[in-house]
């Protein structure tokens, strides 16, 4: 019925401190994209269909999430970001650069992995994918203007639903409101 969604299964993964990129220390994007996707599907005998799949994350995940929606469109219906970790200028003290995800990490580094780099393959797919964002306005770990910059430009090529909270952190009290609040939003609008 409307406003439910239907039957499904949910796989939450650990991304360690890998930003979902096939970095030094692990293939995530591989890992996700090439064999979790594929097994589940098999083992629990899912749609395999791009209307099958909607994907989401937390933070570094929200960032993931992003990357994953906007790199490879034709594999999901629609992507929720919690307190998406999608900094554009990285900054010392910043878990990505305490984590060094990355090979020789750096600022030029950080921008060819950014979910904002794969914005034009996405249009380019012409495989659309609904975004659902939230944010809040008090979170100390990423700023809104980085998340309301991602929004906007995100907002010029796909369907974008962006909810900025006042008073909201980052925070496991901030993530349940919001996921109840994206789900919610996600079923009304689901169409099975």
């Amino acid at each position: 019925g409307e406003g439910v969604l239907p039957e499904m299964v949910v796989v939450f993964i650990d991304g360690f401190n890998s930003f979902y990129v096939n970095g030094p220390a692990f293939q995530m994007e591989t890992a996700v994209i090439n064999d979790l996707i594929p097994y589940m599907e098999k083992t629990y005998h899912g749609a395999g269909t791009k209307e099958g799949r909607i994907i989401g994350g937390i933070s570094m995940g929200g960032y993931g999430t992003a990357r994953f929606a906007l790199k490879y469109p034709q594999l999901f219906s629609n992507a929720l970001m919690l307190s998406p970790a999608v900094w554009y200028e990285i900054r010392e003290g910043q878990a990505c650069t305490d984590w060094c995800l990355f090979d020789g990490f750096a600022q030029k580094s950080w921008d060819r992995e950014h979910p904002a780099a794969y914005m034009d393959a996405y249009v380019s797919a012409k495989s659309p994918v609904d975004f659902y964002i939230y944010h809040g306005e008090a979170d100390a770990a990423v700023p809104h203007a980085d998340v309301d910059r991602f929004a906007k430009e995100l907002s010029a090529i796909a369907n974008v639903h962006y909810e900025l909270a006042q008073w909201r952190g980052h925070d496991w009290g901030t993530w349940e409101v919001f996921l109840n609040q994206a789900l919610e939003k996600l079923g009304a609008s689901y169409s099975f």
